[in-house]
């Protein structure tokens, strides 16, 4: 029971993390433009790719039918990728861009590939 609830917890915790850095005006940045974009650009990857795997998880707790957790984990993921884009256009010197959300997706469709490459590869081990 304790751990199925920290398998629900984990990812609105994540979400608050997400929330809290898109919160800040500006975060400390390397000098060199194209590294400063790599970094930004690497870090919406990460963040939205782990949100993914942390729905994803916590979705197989309530059915063990993985294209349905992932799919559910990919939308609510995805919903809240637009909800963050829409909440920078409040924060100064922020702004929404839909390049962003593009760029977040790509990290929900990496953990969507992950999760098929592993499920691939459990029905050939079987």
């Amino acid at each position: 029971m304790r751990n199925k609830i920290m398998l629900w917890t984990a990812p609105f915790l994540w979400m608050g993390v997400i929330f809290v850095w898109s919160s800040f005006s500006s975060l400390p940045s390397p000098d060199e433009p194209w590294l400063n974009w790599l970094v930004k650009k690497s870090a919406h990857v990460v963040e939205y790719y782990v949100l993914f795997r942390l729905w994803f998880r916590a979705c197989l707790t309530k059915t063990k039918n993985w294209p349905v957790a992932a799919g559910v984990a990919g939308g609510v993921s995805l919903i809240y990728a637009l909800t963050d884009e829409w909440h920078q256009n409040w924060v100064p010197m922020r702004q929404s861009r839909l390049a962003d959300l593009l760029i977040d997706s790509l990290g929900i469709c990496l953990g969507l590939w992950q999760v098929r490459q592993q499920q691939r590869k459990s029905i050939y081990q079987s």
